[in-house]
């Protein structure tokens, strides 16, 4: 029983933030969408480049930071 309301806590968890994130992507314009993808490929590429290793944080972060980027 007490399994039962630990796995009911975490998907009540999950849906509470899972909702708003994929709410806010559905106002996005497919072309919007889509020039959103390419660039965070282009940033994907460009990060690969850097050679970060198994630094994952810092190749997030310099991904993140590309792509606020005008």
């Amino acid at each position: 029983m007490r399994y039962i309301g630990k796995i009911a806590t975490v998907a009540t968890l999950v849906l509470a933030i899972a909702t708003p994130a994929l709410a806010g992507m559905a106002t996005v314009s497919p072309s919007a969408r889509k020039e959103m993808v390419m660039k965070q490929k282009s940033c994907k590429k460009e990060a690969s480049a850097q050679n970060f290793g198994v630094h994952a944080m810092k190749k997030r972060a310099f991904i993140k930071e590309c792509m606020s980027r005008v």
